[in-house]
């Protein structure tokens, strides 16, 4: 029950993300930046307390993937506050939840997994799911630039599909111990980027994004990365897959009955679809 309970936690911080975002009055660049920065902080004591001996040796072993994995992992949280900001949270949600997906059509190149007629049916019915949801009408009265939104969702994505694939690569390191690095090296590619775009805004006097911002990296980073893990630890693959649906619903409940936000019949029912084609591809039934 323990296990059960952190991990729905945990997809319930995660969903909640979207409608964090939405108040902060920062560059989504410099948000990355700060919750690694911050999330940094929270779980580097938890690694700690492994005492785990060989660590920095494992490190050392995987450095170039690792590299490889913080950069994707910055892009990804980039893409996807973007995603936030220009579409409805729950549109953005959903594009951002094909990255399964898409894990599906690159593994049998890259892993030399097996391609099976199922998982060649999940993809098909996600891409009408996809057609579906992205028929957005624009004639609502929303402060939102839709198309945008969305490409930004896909292109967050496409970047934690290769965060998922590059992490197939690392040895001998669990959850805590490729995340506190990852997200390490993802503060450490964001830092110059940031100060050579000259998107650094100051935080100081900003109270309220001040707050959220961290809000954003103890609780949504620290505290939900931290439940993840206890959560996984007991539950089986199958059970994993099917919770982890709790944080995109998370995120449509927000921006249907929080937010207000519009959604079509036919965008629920490619939702539908999505959800239901990456849960049937996931599980290994």
């Amino acid at each position: 029950m323990k296990s059960i309970l952190s991990f729905v936690a945990s997809m319930v911080i995660f969903g909640t993300i979207g409608a964090v975002i939405r108040f902060i009055d920062l560059p989504s660049c410099e948000i990355a930046l700060f919750r690694g920065v911050i999330g940094v902080l929270c779980l580097f004591p938890a690694l700690l307390l492994t005492n785990r001996k060989c660590l920095l040796r494992d490190f050392a072993a995987n450095l170039f993937v690792l590299i490889l994995s913080g950069a994707a992992l910055a892009g990804n949280w980039i893409l996807l506050f973007e995603a936030y900001r220009n579409a409805t949270i729950a549109i953005a949600a959903l594009c951002y939840y094909t990255a399964p997906v898409m894990v599906m059509i690159l593994s049998p190149f890259i892993l030399k997994e097996k391609f099976s007629m199922l998982k060649a049916g999940c993809i098909g019915v996600t891409l009408i799911g996809m057609i579906l949801v992205v028929r957005v009408d624009q004639n609502y009265n929303e402060p939102y630039n839709h198309v945008l939104g969305i490409v930004y969702g896909i292109s967050a994505a496409v970047c934690y599909a290769a965060l998922m694939i590059l992490n197939k690569f690392l040895k001998r390191l669990n959850g805590l111990e490729t995340t506190v690095p990852q997200l390490f090296l993802a503060s450490l590619i964001l830092l110059p980027y940031v100060l050579l775009t000259g998107m650094m805004k100051p935080i100081l006097h900003i109270d309220m994004s001040l707050v959220l911002l961290i809000v954003l990296g103890f609780v949504h980073t620290g505290v939900g990365f931290l439940l993840f893990f206890i959560g996984i630890q007991g539950l089986k693959a199958q059970k994993i897959s099917v919770l982890s649906y709790l944080d995109p619903l998370t995120s449509v409940v927000i921006s249907l009955f929080i937010f207000e936000e519009q959604m079509t019949l036919t965008q629920m029912a490619g939702a539908f679809l999505i959800c239901g084609a990456t849960l049937t591809g996931t599980v290994n039934w």
